[in-house]
């Protein structure tokens, strides 16, 4: 059949139209499946990029805290220890004379030229203690105990000048002789950490110790002889002071070493003529003792 050239151009163009939209619909739907298609990609490059990291994350365990510093070092706190030492005593106290008359060091009487007697010996012991630091300064007290064995003597051969002009007796001879049994003292301290664990210090207080001392002025003549004996035995007070240097080996350990000078006074002795046989009888002689001791000890303290 014959159409009209109109009409057969209008459905040309409608079949044009036709496979013009279809083209678009399938550009349209191609665009769409890209689209998706690039963001599926992309989520899934993303995924296995970062799967190893996580997962490594989620296998590794987790950092263990830091732990908190060591506290600060203190000398605050209560200690106990022990030591070891010398002692050197040194008595410059003369000797003494009663005549018959009731004379000191009157006519008669012998003058022995003592000058000091020294002695020296070891001890040991303990002590205990509290200290409280403010700051730099270190504050507390401390009591300690020492058996001791320090001990000195003289002895000196005649003749000897008399009080009064002459010379005595040639074979009079003198002996004197003390010793320190055991000693003690109380004592604040006060210190200064010159490092953390480095204390220098001061310290002095009460001093007691147990003496005993002796002497003799004899004049062993096989005609006449004779003996004065005197002795003494007590225990004394005194002072005591000194001080020392303490470092510390951790946070409960320290050493010290430390110097002391104890006074613990004087003390007589005076002893009659036994027997009375030498013309004119009734002298008595003695001497006057100084208990003055240097001692220098070390020593390890445990501070809870």
């Amino acid at each position: 059949m014959l159409l009209n050239p109109a009409r057969a151009d209008r459905l040309d163009s409608v079949r044009q139209g036709g496979r013009r939209a279809g083209s678009a619909g399938r550009i349209n739907s191609l665009g769409k499946f890209g689209v998706r298609h690039w963001i599926c990609a992309i989520g899934a490059a993303a995924i296995l990029a970062t799967g190893p990291a996580l997962a490594s994350d989620l296998g590794r365990a987790p950092p263990s805290p830091t732990p908190p510093p060591p506290p600060a070092f203190t000398w605050t706190g209560f200690y106990v220890g022990g030591d070891v030492g010398m002692g050197w005593s040194r008595d410059r106290g003369q000797q003494t004379c009663i005549n018959p008359d009731g004379t000191i060091d009157g006519a008669g009487c012998q003058n022995i030229p003592l000058g000091a007697q020294t002695g020296s010996g070891g001890f040991a012991g303990g002590q205990i203690g509290y200290n409280h630091q403010f700051d730099r300064i270190v504050i507390g007290v401390e009591s300690d105990f020492q058996w001791a064995n320090v001990r000195g003597s003289t002895s000196l051969d005649g003749p000897f000048p008399s009080s009064g002009g002459g010379t005595g007796i040639a074979a009079a001879v003198w002996r004197s002789a003390e010793r320190l049994d055991w000693f003690g003292a109380i004592r604040p301290r006060i210190g200064y950490a010159i490092f953390d664990r480095a204390l220098v210090y001061a310290t002095g207080g009460l001093a007691y110790g147990r003496l005993s001392a002796s002497s003799n002025y004899s004049t062993p003549d096989p005609g006449q002889p004779t003996s004065r004996p005197a002795s003494l035995s007590a225990t004394r007070t005194g002072w005591t002071l000194g001080g020392g240097l303490e470092l510390a080996m951790s946070s409960h350990v320290n050493v010290k070493l430390e110097g002391l000078y104890m006074d613990l006074g004087r003390a007589n002795t005076l002893g009659p003529e036994v027997p009375l046989t030498y013309p004119p009888a009734g002298f008595s002689y003695g001497k006057a003792f100084e208990f003055h001791d240097t001692i220098v000890r070390g020593g390890v303290n445990y501070r809870f």
